[in-house]
Formats: structure tokens, sequence, C-alpha cells
């Protein structure tokens, strides 16, 4: 008994293993690759169903459903149609086929993917046809009769019965046959074909019916006249599931790239991937790419739209995964829009840039050069967050290029764009002197300052804190004339200038004079009268005195009284540099022996 029962055990474990061992092939997606067996059953009439009667004719077809999801060729469907003529179509219609779809001397009559169970111009006149399905899920199995058919549509007597089962567990498709009394009477239609096809390029077809033929996806066999033995099998199997990989995601996306990885699937030997904007799977070679590696990414996407990534695992020659899909949508486009680098002000010295928001940035980044060299991809310079930078430090008469780019979410970036930026000459104020200066008029005069190509000059009587408007002129000079005596008088210059298209207007200067006073001390000319030019004053000031006296004397003295120059006086113009002198206002002082006349300054 020991005995017996470890020889029962031992084969039990055995055809496990066998049984394994078969279904451990990766299953295929061609029917070349589908694995043949031919074996002898017990043919067993269908006792219920459902009654096919489109198909009890000559040339008839119709679609019925299987009851479950049938994978065939690496594509899942839930229908198949059924016609009169012997073959099975995965899907629903005819397909391309030929008129009468009984045309089965070439592997183009545009039927497939199909069964061709006994594909021939056979007939279900006087003969019966059912299908079923039985089982549950996993392991469901849908049958599809034809009984009592006849071999071909002239003959007078059924000569075969025949049954397509398609395993919900396995993919498997079988034919099984019986041979009915009637006889096979081929007529004009020349034979039959026998096997499996996914196109006009991809099949398996028998070479006979015994009970070992050769399937070939090499050799097409039209002309097949006898039927197989009753209970002959043939079956074709697609090997197990290969793995579909597990875990696909982004990692990271920008608006033209992704990247993405997934997690090693199960006996692979490779993957294959599209990325395209189709939510349906891959149904062609087209755009596949293929890696064994468990990352990839792509490049060269369009900003702002919705993609679809299909990855399927790969277990050998023609034997791959379902497709698994997942969506993603690349961001708005990494770009600075129009208007670009924008410089809304500009001094002799500074700059402000300014350029329109990207919503998706990180930060914005710039170099600004006095060549236009384009930066490289990988050059750094300046970052921002803000859409605006004020440039400093910068020399007036030079043109400085500004490279502006931005950096977004999903480690993208810009091109660098570029603009450029001219720093104008300063626009300086008159400096303002006097000449021809008497009781009523007085002539004032300026060296042009660069760029200046106007002026505006205003001569009053009372200081202006905030001048805004004079008389223009494009001269370097003017006379003002009518005026009183001895009154001290406020003038105020601007200039107007342009530098490459550039126009700005300097601040005012400021300067004051005081008329001569008329009297009986005029008649000899010594009229005690001291002029300060420019006043503000920079560098240095002009002083002015209408009677010099031959021991006269100037000084220049801090608001306290303390001497900080003394300079004798030789002539009624003099000047003192005072560019040392602090900013603030200081005591102008002329003196001599008849005479002590002061004014103030301000030193800026």
């Amino acid at each position: 008994m020991k005995k017996r029962y470890y020889l029962k055990y031992l084969f039990l474990i055995t055809a496990l293993l066998f049984s394994f061992s078969q279904r451990s092939l990766a299953q295929s997606v061609v029917a070349s690759g589908y694995n043949f067996t031919a074996s002898s059953r017990t043919f067993s009439y269908l006792s219920s169903g459902t009654r096919v009667t489109a198909v009890e004719v000559d040339d008839g077809y119709t679609t019925i459903p299987i009851g479950f999801t049938f994978r065939f060729c690496g594509a899942n469907y839930t229908d198949v149609t059924v016609c009169s003529n012997g073959w099975l179509r995965f899907g629903t219609g005819v397909g391309s086929a030929v008129p009468n779809w009984n045309y089965n001397a070439t592997p183009n009559s545009g039927i497939e993917p199909a069964v061709y169970a006994l594909y021939e111009d056979i007939s279900g006149v006087g003969g019966t046809s059912t299908y079923v399905t039985t089982g549950t899920a996993p392991n469901r199995i849908f049958t599809w009769e034809c009984r009592n058919y006849l071999w071909d549509y002239a003959a007078s007597t059924p000569s075969v019965s025949f049954q397509v089962l398609l395993y919900e567990a396995t993919g498997v498709v079988e034919c099984i046959y019986k041979q009915e009394s009637g006889s096979v009477s081929l007529g004009s239609s020349g034979g039959a074909t026998i096997g499996i096809g996914k196109s006009s390029t991809d099949w398996q077809v028998l070479n006979n019916v015994s009970s070992n033929p050769t399937s070939s996806s090499s050799t097409y066999t039209a002309n097949l006249s006898s039927v197989p033995a009753t209970g002959q099998s043939y079956a074709w199997d697609p090997g197990a599931p290969c793995a579909s990989p597990s875990g696909l995601a982004t990692t990271l996306v920008n608006s033209t790239h992704v990247d993405f990885s997934w997690n090693a699937a199960a006996a692979s030997v490779g993957y294959e991937y599209v990325i395209d904007q189709n939510s349906a799977a891959p149904t062609s070679s087209a755009n596949v790419v293929t890696t064994t590696s468990t990352s990839a990414s792509a490049s060269a996407l369009q900003p702002s739209s919705l993609y679809y990534i299909h990855l399927r695992n790969q277990c050998g020659t023609n034997n791959y995964s379902q497709w698994v899909t997942i969506s993603f949508n690349t961001l708005p486009p990494c770009v600075i829009g129009a208007p670009g680098i924008q410089i809304p002000q500009i001094d002799s010295n500074s700059a402000t840039v300014t350029w329109p928001t990207v919503s998706t940035s990180i930060e914005y980044e710039y170099i600004v050069k006095t060549d236009n060299t384009p930066p490289s991809s990988g050059s750094s310079g300046t970052t921002t967050t803000t859409n605006q930078v004020n440039l400093t430090s910068l020399q007036s008469g030079k043109t400085y290029y500004i490279f502006l780019r931005v950096k977004c979410s999903g480690n993208d970036s810009s091109a660098w764009i570029v603009d450029s930026v001219y720093v104008p000459i300063p626009c300086r104020a008159p400096n303002v002197e006097f000449n021809d200066l008497s009781s009523n008029r007085v002539v004032t005069f300026w060296s042009a300052p660069l760029t200046a190509y106007e002026y505006e000059i205003i001569n009053s009587s009372t200081p202006i804190s905030n001048p805004t408007s004079g008389i223009k002129t494009t001269s370097t000079s003017r006379l003002f004339s009518f005026l009183d005596e001895a009154t001290e008088y406020y003038v105020y210059a601007r200039s107007y200038c342009e530098d490459k298209t550039i126009k700005t207007v300097s601040k005012w200067s400021t300067t004051t004079y005081t008329t001569w006073k008329l009297g009986v001390d005029n008649i000899s000319g010594q009229v005690n009268q001291l002029f300060i030019s420019p006043n503000p004053v920079h560098d240095r000031v002009i002083v002015m005195v209408d009677a010099v006296d031959h021991d006269g004397k100037i000084s220049i003295m801090d608001m306290t009284g303390k001497l900080l120059r003394l300079q004798t006086v030789d002539s009624k113009r003099i000047i003192i540099d005072v560019n040392d002198l602090a900013q603030g206002l200081y005591i102008v002082q002329y003196t001599d022996r008849n005479n002590t006349l002061k004014a103030k300054v301000y030193k800026q």
C-alpha cells in the first residue's frame, strides 16, 4: 500500500510540474507564437445553450457574446462573430472579408483575428448551431458548436460537427471534431483551412487532419479535404500570461519633458513603452521604444498637453504582458513671454529691468555684460524670485547686454533671452556765470554740458523752492535787462540732453548775483559789490568784486567764523578751489582798507 501511495503521489507531482512547466511559457501576442498540441478527446454534443440560427444557413454570420473577457494575441475581446463557413472572428463584424466570407484560398481573406475551425464553403443548412459559457470566473469556458454541417454547401448529407472552445484562465483556443454519416463533397470549393490567425501575415494552419499534424506559420494550407477523426482535438496555447509591470509613475514632469519609472516585472527580458496622446493601448509597433531599464524619459513634448504612457513587459520573443497606462499633463511653457525684457527707467548709472511673470517659475536668472556673446546653458548668473531687478553702478556712455532666463518646476528652464541698454552720459545743469553786470542788466553765460541741446533759465528777484518752468533757449548765454538796482537775483538753470536717442533733463542749478547800487559813488566806478558764482558750488567758486583796492583780500570761513582760506585780490575776478571743503554753508568775505563785503555760498 505504501508503494502504491508513493507511486500515486509521484505521478501527481510529475503531472503538476509538467503542467506548470507548460504554463510558465510567456503568453504570446502573435498567432505564430502559440504552442500547438494535438490530442484525442471525447466529443460530446452540447446539451444546452443558445441557438445561433443566423449560421444555420449557407453563408450566414452573426455576433455573439463570449461571457467573459478573452485575450487573443495580446488583445482583449468580449464578443465573437461566428460564420456558417466554419470560422470564428474575435470582435464584431466580418472585418474586411471578401464576399461570402468563404475565401480561404489565401490568408488575405480579411476575417482575422480569427479561429479557422473548418474554414471552407461549408453550410449550416439542416444543421444546428449553439453556444454556451460554463464554469465560474476565472475558469470559464466558452463553447460554440456547429452540428451536422454540410461539406461543402452542395453536399446532400451532413459530414461534420465541430466545437470551438475558448478557455478564460489560459487563453487556449481548442477545436474538437466529430465525423457524421455523410461524406465530404468538395465541388469547386477547393478544400478547408484549420488554424488560427491574427492578420494576413501572422497565422498558424495545419498541413493535414491527422492525429499529429504540423501547425505551420510559413506554409498556408487551404486544401484539407477530410474530416478529422471523432474526438480529435487541436489546441493553440499562448503560454502563461506575461506579468505586467507595476508601480508605473512619473518622477519628473515639466513643460516638454517627462521622467518615469516602474517596478521590475517577473520573467522580464525587457520592456516596451509608447508615449502618445491616445488613451487606448497601442495596436501597432509605431513609436514603440524598447529598454531593459526600469526607468525612461521623453522630451520634445508639447506644453500644457495631456499625454499617456503605455508600458508592457516582454517575457520572450513575441511574448508580452498587457499594456499598463497612466496619464500626465505637461506644465505650461517655461518661457518669458512678450513683451520680454523691458527697461522702464534708466539714468546715468542705473537702470530698472522688468519682464512678464511666468506662472510655473521658481526663480529668474540674469547676467549683465558689456558684450553680446550669449551665455551657455550651463552658465550661472544672479537669481531673483521677482520679475524686476535694479541694476546699479553702471558706467555712463556704455552699452550693457542683459541676458535673462526663467527656471521652472520640474527642473525646467527657458533659453536665454537678451536685450541691451545704453547708459546715457549724465545730463548736467549749466554752470552759470555772469558778465557785464550793472545796476539794471546782466549777461548770463555757461559752457555747454555734454549731450545738452537746450536749456531752461529763470531769473528771479525772490528765491524759488521748486522751479517749474522758465525761458527755453538753445544759446549758451542770456541777457537780462531792466533789472532793479542793488537787488539780489536768483538764477535757476537746467539742461535738456539727448544721448543716442535717450532724452534726459538735469536738475536745476542755482546761482545768485546782486545788481549795482546806482548813486554818486558809481561816477568814479567805485561801487562796492561782491558777486559769487556758481552758488551752490561743486569744486571751484568764482568771486567778482566791482572795485578792487590794492590791499584787498578774500577769505572763506565756516559759519562759526573759522578761517579756512585767505587769498590776496589782484583782479576783479578771482577763482578759488573749494574741492576739499565738506558739504555745507560757508561765508565768503572781501576786505580792503575801505570795505568789508560778505556773501554766503553753499558747497555741494
